[in-house]
């Protein structure tokens, strides 16, 4: 990402390749399953720590399992989160099943126009991940999406 006032100017981001429609997948989001401790909060929750995976999110039916691509992973680790880059959330995670039944954390176009060939996939990484790394959200977002003309 070259554009000074992006947020992650200087690292990776996903770019759609083609054209998406709004419901389409456009990966899943691959990682190293992990459990929570036997007494503890789901991994992916847990209060931030030195050694705490920016590439790890909830994940399962009751999101008691968390999905880390800090190690393994694949192209979806590059989504960013849309906060202070103007631009709105175009896409989400998704649950789905695979062919054989398992359990895959898709990301999938939310965006009703869907996305063109070259748009950066950006997604919520929710607000509790912002709280646990900058504090309050008020004084972190800068720069808010332009509200989309009714039409």
């Amino acid at each position: 990402i070259d554009e000074p006032a992006h947020p992650a100017c200087g690292q990776c981001g996903l770019f759609a390749a083609v054209p998406l429609p709004c419901g389409a997948r456009a990966c899943d989001y691959v990682g190293t399953v992990r459990a929570p401790p036997p007494d503890g909060p789901p991994v992916a929750c847990a209060p931030a720590a030195a050694d705490k995976s920016d590439y790890e999110l909830d994940f399962g039916a009751h999101s008691e399992l968390s999905l880390d691509a800090h190690i393994v992973g694949n192209e979806g680790r590059f989504l960013n989160d849309f906060r202070n880059t103007g631009r709105p959330p175009n896409v989400e995670f998704r649950l789905r099943a695979d062919r054989a039944g398992a359990l895959r954390q898709g990301i999938f176009v939310s965006a009703k126009r869907g996305v063109e060939a070259g748009d950066e996939l950006l997604v919520s990484y929710g607000k509790p991940y912002w709280r646990a790394r900058v504090g309050s959200l008020d004084a972190f977002v800068t720069r808010r999406p332009a509200r989309e003309a009714a039409g």
